[in-house]
């Protein structure tokens, strides 16, 4: 995909995107930590599901949400 927005040196835990989001569409978003030269990995998830016919699981998933 392509990067909607890319923002650095925010100073608090929340982000609001000044670009308008288009509806009916997934959008993928990371967060990571820089500390002078220390920058940490990009955040991610992982899951795990048991359904009776299926196992599925994922690791190092981007978070996701998709507008209404």
């Amino acid at each position: 995909g392509r990067i909607i927005v890319y923002e650095e040196n925010l100073k608090n835990p929340q982000y609001l995107p000044s670009t308008l989001l288009k509806p009916d569409t997934r959008y993928y978003w990371s967060v990571r930590l820089r500390d002078g030269d220390t920058v940490s990995n990009w955040s991610t998830y992982s899951y795990k599901a048991f359904v009776v016919v299926a196992t599925t699981s994922g690791y190092g998933q981007w978070f996701s949400f998709k507008t209404p």
